[in-house]
């Protein structure tokens, strides 16, 4: 069963955010899993964005 996890947390929340990248990692163990960085979340994905 593929899964879709959505983030809408960055920089402002950082412990929101890492929420969905443990149930995007339990998922992955599960089966088919993405993560979906929308809003404030698309910052984590630029190199030393996520260090806080």
């Amino acid at each position: 069963m593929p899964f879709l996890i959505n983030n809408i947390w960055g920089n402002d929340d950082l412990a929101k955010a890492t929420i969905a990248f443990v149930v995007g990692n339990a998922a992955a163990v599960k089966g088919d899993a993405r993560v979906l960085l929308a809003a404030g979340g698309t910052d984590l994905a630029l190199r030393g964005k996520a260090d806080g």
